[in-house]
């Protein structure tokens, strides 16, 4: 074996349909009668791909190519077309419209986690709302806003929030309707290719034909998601030149946070085996490929079809909570979601259904047996019941006028102290726009070891030459996010194996 096979593992099983498969599939089939089935749809700049995924097993799937300029760089430039598309490909594989899942490039998304004081629930929106514009380097009505709570506790509360672009999801929108397609769910590709391992901390990517999306968990939450676009005109090789050098910037980003002995890293897309071979010689690191819980025949490619069965998997939620404590955020705009009646609404109509049959049941008894005394007495007790009924739906409307009355209360006392709120959110974020400009900002040959922030950013890196650290620092100065840049460059030794450069900075924040 080569020292690149030592480097490399893809430990998905093949699925061989045994007896003793067929045999526990026969056990399970009262069962699989009951299961959810899913159907999830991901369309990308070259083609639509669908799976059904019913209980634990992979109904179907298809697959079709798309002509240039009906998607471009996550765009729908052409509804019509798609839409046509899209009812060729359902019709030709009998693949019925309900309970449908779409993925979303995450190009035109941007996702960040906020922190807010505990606020009641009938303010959280709006709550939620001004800390994003704030927040968010767009303009809160280019875009839709959606988000989940991820940690409550009685003083704040943690929010995992997703902006994406109007632009690119009405056109989708108009293209689906035009396809008779009514979504349930849309959802972050690169956030539903999380679901497919099983690992919580873990750097998870995935190459498709255009773009890249990469994402680091750290306790099942997505720390860091990058989605990075792939130019289709370039040759393999500079493909695999840009997918390294992400992979290489992202463990040196965990690297300065935690320990990398134990990280592991899962791939999915469709680079071939001796492609992943490659980056994990290069990396010197195996790249892992986590089993699904699913039944699949072997002509299928479950790595090819990373984001498809993410998206099924956050639907038919699994035993394994590694699963089931994933992020998971519908963007589907708040007019086409499904809506439920609240809780109060439904204990009111309880109450009036209640009230009616009481009142048919006394009418009826009435008629039947007015001159009796056991109808008296069931006459009494209806009515009796009714009152009671009465009583609490009194007291009920009473509460509810109550708690109105606080929250418009606490609405008043919110817009009071939003400027205290802000102020108490500064440096809450893990990541923060300056770290990402650090990072982003970094030329071919130069990597970082370590990123302090105490105010100032205080680096330590390597490179081949001096001129790549100057050319970092010249980046740098053009961000104008730095009032002063102060460089140490530590003269090679000639003499020594090692030939890099070290180089140290501080980065002092502020105007230029």
């Amino acid at each position: 074996m080569s020292n690149a096979d030592e480097q490399f593992e893809r430990n998905v099983p093949d699925i061989v349909v045994s007896a003793d498969i067929e045999s526990s599939k026969r056990r399970s089939q009262i069962k699989r009668m009951f299961a959810k089935k899913v159907t999830s749809l991901y369309i990308s700049d070259t083609s639509i791909k669908v799976t059904v995924v019913h209980g634990d097993e992979l109904e179907r799937w298809a697959t079709a190519e798309l002509e240039p300029n009906l998607v471009v760089n996550g765009v729908v430039m052409d509804p019509d077309g798609l839409a046509a598309k899209l009812r060729d490909l359902f019709k030709d594989h009998s693949i019925r419209k309900e309970n449908l899942i779409v993925g979303l490039s995450g190009i035109h998304g941007i996702t960040r986690f906020i922190d807010l004081p505990s606020v009641p629930l009938n303010v959280l929106d709006e709550a939620i709302y001004h800390e994003a514009e704030r927040e968010l380097p767009v303009t809160m009505d280019t875009v839709y806003l959606s988000w989940q709570v991820i940690k409550e506790t009685y003083q704040d509360m943690t929010i995992f929030i997703v902006a994406y672009s109007r632009n690119t999801i009405d056109p989708l929108m108009d293209a689906l309707q035009k396809a008779e397609i009514k979504p349930i769910f849309l959802e972050l590709a690169p956030l539903a290719l999380t679901r497919n391992v099983d690992s919580p901390t873990s750097i998870v990517f995935d190459v498709r034909s255009n773009e890249m999306d990469i994402v680091v968990l750290i306790d099942n939450l997505p720390i860091l998601s990058r989605s990075i676009p792939i130019p289709t005109d370039n040759s393999m090789e500079e493909n695999e030149s840009i997918i390294l050098d992400e992979l290489d910037r992202t463990i040196s980003f965990y690297a300065s946070m935690d320990s990398t002995e134990n990280l592991r890293i899962f791939g999915f897309g469709d680079l071939d085996t001796q492609r992943y071979e490659s980056l994990s010689s290069s990396l010197n690191r195996r790249i892992y490929s986590s089993p699904l819980p699913l039944f699949y025949p072997p002509e299928f490619s479950p790595n090819t079809h990373g984001v498809n069965l993410g998206l099924a998997m956050g639907e038919i939620r699994p035993l394994d909570g590694s699963y089931a404590r994933r992020v998971r955020v519908n963007l589907l705009p708040e007019i086409l979601k499904e809506k439920k009646l609240r809780p109060e609404v439904l204990a009111a109509t309880g109450v009036l259904l209640a009230v009616g049959i009481l009142v048919i049941c006394f009418f009826q008894l009435q008629s039947a047996s007015a001159k009796t005394e056991s109808s008296r007495e069931h006459l009494a007790i209806a009515e009796k019941a009714l009152v009671a009924l009465q009583a609490k739906q009194l007291a009920e409307q009473q509460e509810v006028n109550t708690l109105t009355t606080q929250a418009e209360t606490l609405s008043s006392q919110l817009e009071k102290y939003r400027g205290s709120i802000a102020a108490l959110e500064v440096n809450q974020n893990i990541l923060n726009d300056d770290l990402k400009l650090v990072l982003a900002t970094l030329p071919s040959g130069v990597s970082l070891s370590s990123i302090q922030e105490g105010g100032d950013f205080r680096i330590q890196g390597i490179a081949y030459t001096k001129e790549q650290i100057l050319e970092y620092t010249h980046n740098l100065e053009q961000t104008s996010k730095f009032s002063e840049i102060i460089l140490s460059i530590q003269d090679k030794d000639e003499s020594a194996d090692v030939k890099d450069t070290t180089f140290q900075m501080r980065l002092i924040k502020g105007s230029r």
